[in-house]
């Protein structure tokens, strides 16, 4: 069995609902978000040194990454719409998918988020040297209870 060093890389699989998701650009998935916002409080005892930090705004946590296996049933996931006998034909309207995405990686980690929103949108060119793609957003969410990410520390 592999031991675990810390190293969190490679992605092996990524799953939006109970869809495992097509083909993801070499780059991967990229963490990011925004940080939280802190208060300082300075005192003039302590020669305007912070002497109290606390959080004003909560930040965010994100993943982005570009999906370049375009399956019509991962359209139907990412974009919503319906994919029927061969064809795909998007929602009239732009929406918000919905659910739990879990990401399967190399190094034997599992990353599981209860409650995420996918936001997507065409991407790249459609040439030899490029495919059509999708540039997807993925947010976590606050889950009504429990973490809102958890990472499985098992062995590949």
């Amino acid at each position: 069995m592999a031991t675990l060093d810390g190293f969190i890389y490679g992605l092996d699989e990524l799953k939006f609902g109970e869809t495992t998701l097509g083909y993801i650009s070499e780059e991967g998935i990229t963490a990011g978000g925004e940080a939280p916002a802190t208060t300082q409080i300075r005192a003039a005892q302590k020669g305007n040194a912070v002497v109290k930090s606390f959080i004003t705004t909560p930040g965010s946590k994100q993943f982005t990454f570009t999906l370049i296996q375009l399956k019509g049933e991962d359209l139907v996931e990412i974009f919503g719409g319906s994919f029927t006998a061969g064809v795909y034909s998007a929602p009239e309207k732009e929406v918000i998918k919905t659910g739990k995405a879990t990401i399967k990686c190399t190094s034997g980690h599992v990353i599981e988020i209860p409650s995420a929103a996918l936001t997507a949108n065409l991407a790249q060119a459609i040439s030899t040297a490029q495919t059509l793609a999708i540039s997807c957003t993925m947010d976590v969410l606050t889950p009504e209870t429990g973490s809102p990410f958890t990472i499985s520390y098992t062995t590949a």
